[in-house]
This record gives C-alpha cells, structure tokens and sequence, in this order.
C-alpha cells in the first residue's frame, strides 16, 4: 500500500513539475519551431538557389545559427532536468525521446539506398550511426543531419559526470573552460565548428543558473564572453578551413536572441500564433530529421531548375510534406515512446518500506 502510494505521489510531482516547466518554457518550443523552420529554409536555399552557397559562407548561415540555437535551448533544458531528477530517470527519458525516430530515420535512409536511391554503408558504419558516435569514430553521418545529435549525446554524457561527481554547482567556471576551448581550437587550428557546438551546451546550462537560480554577473560576462569573441571571428574571416564569416554571425545572433526571449518573451499562449508555435515546437524533431526526404522527393518534381513556377511549387510541396509527415511522427512515433520512457522511469521510483 505504501509502495502505491509513493509512486502515486511521484505521479503526482511530476505532473506538477511537468504543468510548471510547461508554463515557464513556452518560449523554448518556439525558439524550436522556429530553429527547426529555419534548417529546413536553410537546405531548401542552398538546393535550389545556387547564389546562396556563397552567401552563408561570407554573410550569414541560417542553417548554423538554428543549430547554434538548438544547443543552447538543450543545455537549459537538461540543465534543469538532471539537477531535478536521477542520472538514472535522465537517461530514460533522453533515449525514449532521441533514438526511436532517429532509428527509424537511419532505417529509411538505409532502405532508400539500398534502392539505388544513395551511398550505400558498410554494416559497421551503420551500427556505429546506430549508437550515435560516428562523428567520434571518423565514420561519415548515413542522416546528414544527425551529427548534431552526436553532439548533444556527448554533452549529455559529460554534464551527468558533471553532476555525478558534483561539479554541478560549478557552472560558471565548466562554461568558462568550455568558451576557452572554443578560443584554443581557433588559435591551433582545430575543427573550431565542433568546438563551438560542443561548448554551446554548456552555455546554454550557464544560462539556465542565470534565470532560475539568480547567478552572479561573472556568470554573464562568461556568457557573453564567447559571443564577443565571434564578432572577431567575423570581422576577420575565417580562422580555420572550417569556420567563415558567415557561421560567426549566425551563431552571435544566436548568442543574443535566445537569452533575449529566454527573459523577455512572454507569449500569449491563447494565441493563433502562439498555438502554431507551440505546435511547430512540439515537432520540431521531427521535422529536423525528416525533412531531407521530403526535399529529394519535392527536388524530382522540378522540370527546369530555370522555371521559377516548378520550383515554387517543390517548395511548397516541401513544406506542406514536411510538416505533415513529422505531425504523424510526433504522434504516432515520438509520443508514444515518450510515454514508454514515462512508465520505465516509474519502474525507477524507490519503493518505500
């Protein structure tokens, strides 16, 4: 009876928790949606405006400003998840609600080029995309899009040694260290991109102790320390064959916005607009991940890359396939493993005496 009643009370909690963080953080599902609408922007430019390969490298990279974003919202958000839940309940949670679209993307990806319809992979190369660590172990990305997700695995596993080890409450000086590896990989030559993402989250957790716990302002002057030293970036070109103009000041708007809506943005959540938002937020995953088959598929409608009409209607083909494929997903896919997690974190709940 006891054991009932503990896991009631967990049930409980968490749904109060749960109503809380989703009043609080509405602002981050659209900063999703719109990160989300903004890769997929960013891909249909580059396929069908040739001008614009040039253009993200000199002026500004959509694509990498949304991702730049997408990071940031991640480490706020698992900022607060493990500092208020188990390592244990975490790991649920991040693996029912990462890997079963993501497997069934690869499985796609995977089937279309066995159709003649790709590159095909080695099964090595496939098993290691299967477990996301290929980015790590030198293996091309069979998702083009999922080397983010390798990143983001990564943080995960640090920021919950992080916590392990209790070196949580050293936020400020983790965001510190992460912004000065950012400035030796430029300095040295190394991959400065994926330096940058990597240390992204770790600004985005610095950012979380700022709003919810009322940190000091070195905490903000180590924020937007790395920011500032972008500016340089941009003004002075790239600094390694990775990194142009372009990404720098994607990744400074970046830097700026999301803190900006993170402490102003007060959204009316009975709103048109505020409705679609949320909802483009909620599936956003999904339209990250799937959105590369749409384009292909829209790109074999177009008669003429010279016919503006033909590419206008593959565009909007896209979008519509695009947001419509990934609400099926979210609701057929990503819902439903996400309540699988839910029950296995239950199961996780200390049964009482």
């Amino acid at each position: 009876m006891r054991s009932q009643m503990s896991i009631t009370t967990h049930q409980r909690a968490a749904t109060e928790v749960e109503k809380s963080n989703g009043l609080r953080m509405v602002w981050m599902d659209h900063v999703r949606g719109l990160a989300a609408l903004c890769v997929l922007l960013e891909h249909l430019l580059a396929h069908y405006i040739y001008s614009y390969q040039k253009f993200k490298v000199y002026s500004f990279h959509l694509g990498f400003g949304a991702v730049i974003a997408f990071l940031l919202i991640s480490g706020y958000v698992i900022s607060g998840a493990l500092q208020n839940e188990d390592i244990r309940s975490f790991w649920i949670s991040r693996f029912f609600r990462i890997y079963p679209l993501y497997w069934i993307t690869l499985g796609l990806t995977v089937l279309a080029s066995l159709m003649g319809l790709g590159t095909r992979s080695s099964t090595v190369d496939i098993l290691l995309n299967a477990t996301l660590v290929q980015s790590f172990a030198g293996v091309k990305d069979i998702v083009g899009v999922a080397w983010t997700l390798g990143i983001e695995m990564a943080f995960y596993l640090s920021a919950s040694l992080t916590v392990a080890l209790r070196f949580h409450r050293f936020t400020t000086l983790l965001a510190t260290i992460a912004a000065c590896s950012v400035f030796v990989s430029a300095v040295t030559g190394g991959n400065f991109m994926l330096v940058l993402c990597y240390a992204t989250p770790w600004m985005g957790m610095l950012l979380y102790n700022i709003k919810e716990r009322g940190s000091s302002h070195r905490s903000w002057i180590v924020y937007f320390g790395l920011p500032t030293f972008l500016v340089i970036c941009a003004f002075y070109g790239h600094v390694s064959d990775e990194w142009f103009t372009g990404k720098s000041f994607a990744a400074l708007v970046s830097y700026v916005v999301v803190p900006a809506l993170a402490f102003k943005y007060r959204p009316e959540q009975g709103s048109h607009v505020s409705k679609v938002a949320s909802w483009l937020g909620r599936i956003s995953y999904s339209v990250y991940l799937l959105h590369p088959f749409a384009i292909a598929a829209a790109a074999k409608q177009v008669t003429s890359w010279s016919n503006l009409n033909s590419i206008i209607v593959s565009t909007a083909l896209t979008l519509v396939s695009t947001l419509t494929v990934s609400s099926l997903a979210y609701k057929y896919i990503e819902l439903p493993a996400i309540r699988v997690g839910k029950r296995f974190r239950l199961r996780n709940v200390p049964r009482a005496a």
